[in-house]
């Protein structure tokens, strides 16, 4: 028998996890299917926390780059250094609309080319960030 989720500690904690009891109710070992694209999120999200500093909540940012978040899409590009890199060659189809995202602003600053597209897109809600994926 299997369960599958995301890798938040409600879900995963080895006490009190939600898989964790229900393996103590069913008394029984369960094969856990944690989800990766919240697993890769993690480092970027503390990251993120440790350059920002506090969360004001499970979805919101209360540091200087947090609040900036949501007006973003009114800013205009401004010119900036390229950072050299190597982005692996990655098939853009089994990517998340975050990870294609995150994808497309890597080249940009790779190549310090910015499309009018991908400026004006809205990165999407502040949860992304956190724990949540959008397909």
């Amino acid at each position: 028998m299997a369960i599958g989720a995301d890798g938040t500690n409600v879900n995963t904690g080895w006490k009190a996890g939600a898989i964790a009891l229900l393996e103590n109710k069913l008394k029984q070992a369960l094969q856990w299917l944690i989800c990766l694209l919240h697993n890769n999120e993690l480092p970027l999200r503390h990251l993120f926390e440790f350059i920002d500093e506090s969360t004001s909540g499970p979805t919101s940012y209360s540091g200087p780059i947090g609040k900036t978040l949501t007006t973003c899409t009114e800013l205009s590009v401004v010119g900036f250094q390229n950072i050299e890199t190597e982005i692996p060659d990655v098939d853009v189809k089994i990517l998340s609309k975050d990870q294609k995202y995150m994808l497309e602003l890597a080249l940009a600053i790779k190549t310090r080319m910015c499309s009018e597209n991908l400026a004006e897109r809205d990165p999407c809600a502040l949860k992304s960030f956190t724990m949540g994926h959008n397909r």
